[in-house]
């Protein structure tokens, strides 16, 4: 029993307590802030205050082609020194590093010039690291979202480069000097359109300005399925437009539904795309150009099926020449006085015609439409190579 009494004796007296360690987390506050104000800079009023930054990016949340911005999740790590916040920690309890609220402490007065919306490091609910050493770190964090400008030239296979700047807002370079630490991205989360291939962060000389790049490249699958091929299929279809006879009284039907598929296509690449006159994508070059091709499809359907009715005219001699209809059979073919006198062939008449003026439109067609994919092709094949970091 009197040894039980005497292990917990020396217990009580040698282990120290969570109270013992709360009073001193509670005096090294105490002392630190006695006489503490977050109005003043931190350091010798001669010499700037070096703020590291770092710029952590959880993920990209959402990227808005048609408005020309980007929303990212993260946060920014700011470091500095504080010469009013150094301790030795054997004084109080071996205690190394306190969090306090942020409101308490200095802090620079930086902000993202490139965000759309200021309320980034206006978190007032992100408390400050302080160490014994000086070092104090903050990072507010949430969502941030910023102007982006589209180059969407070579959409769906592009590729942008956002920025994001972070600049002191009132501070000089005397008073508060960034310096560039890095940018961070979490590779494990994904984003259903976009693929984040390359980062890079740089400061200016002055000290005023750290400017982190993100590189974005966009999957092309989705806009392969549901916009490239259908346009190739439609593509296809406006040549079955010759294919279909002139009295089936279904040609000039097929040809103007083309033709509204077509608008309804460009219609739905405009909605993906920012309005803008400073690039232009290959892809609405290419579908403008077939578009133009199905309303002149149409107009040559409407002039097919007029000519395929005409009753009671004949087909002039030039129309059989230009067609090539007489190389086949001699019309009207004249003979020698003398030799054996042959009976006149009929000229062709006008369904004649006009089954061969779509034979001729379908191969004219054919091959203007092979050379309008070819020039898209070549302008997707001189994209330039997208950088990442393991160039």
């Amino acid at each position: 029993m009197k040894l039980t009494w005497l292990i917990l004796c020396w217990c009580y007296f040698t282990l120290p307590s969570s109270s013992s360690a709360n009073t001193a987390e509670q005096q090294l506050i105490d002392m630190l802030f006695k006489n503490y104000n977050p109005l003043v800079r931190p350091n010798d009023p001669d010499k700037p205050v070096n703020v590291t930054v770092q710029l952590s990016i959880e993920s990209i949340a959402n990227v808005d082609d048609k408005g020309g911005s980007i929303t990212i999740a993260g946060w920014v790590e700011m470091d500095w020194n504080d010469i009013f916040f150094c301790w030795d920690p054997a004084d109080y309890g071996d205690v190394s590093y306190v969090i306090v609220p942020a409101e308490k402490v200095w802090r620079p007065d930086v902000a993202f010039n490139s965000a759309l919306d200021k309320r980034f490091f206006e978190i007032q609910n992100m408390p400050v690291l302080i160490s014994n050493d000086c070092s104090v770190a903050y990072a507010p964090g949430g969502l941030s979202t910023h102007s982006c400008d589209f180059d969407t030239t070579y959409f769906p296979f592009d590729s942008q480069v956002c920025e994001f700047t972070i600049m002191t807002w009132f501070s000089g370079s005397d008073q508060v000097m960034l310096q560039n630490d890095s940018l961070y991205y979490q590779e494990g989360n994904v984003n259903g359109i976009w693929d984040v291939v390359a980062n890079s962060s740089e400061v200016d000389e002055l000290g005023g300005k750290v400017k982190f790049s993100v590189t974005i490249k966009r999957k092309p699958l989705y806009y392969m399925t549901y916009i490239v091929l259908p346009l190739i299929m439609m593509a296809v279809l406006n040549l079955t437009v010759f294919w279909l006879p002139a009295h089936s009284g279904e040609k000039l039907t097929l040809a103007i539904t083309v033709l509204l598929a077509f608008y309804i296509l460009l219609i739905t690449i405009d909605s993906l795309l920012p309005v803008t006159s400073v690039s232009t994508p290959l892809l609405a070059i290419g579908t403008s150009c077939l578009i133009l091709m199905s309303t002149l499809s149409t107009i040559l359907t409407v002039f097919v099926v007029h000519i395929h009715h005409i009753e009671n005219r004949l087909v002039p001699r030039w129309v059989t020449t230009v067609l090539c209809l007489g190389r086949k059979k001699r019309y009207n073919m004249q003979v020698a006085p003398g030799e054996e006198t042959q009976p006149a062939q009929p000229l062709p008449s006008w369904p004649e015609v006009s089954t061969a003026v779509d034979t001729i439109a379908f191969w004219v067609f054919l091959g203007v439409e092979c050379a309008i994919i070819v020039f898209v092709c070549i302008g997707y094949a001189a994209m330039p190579p997208t950088p990442s970091n393991s160039e």
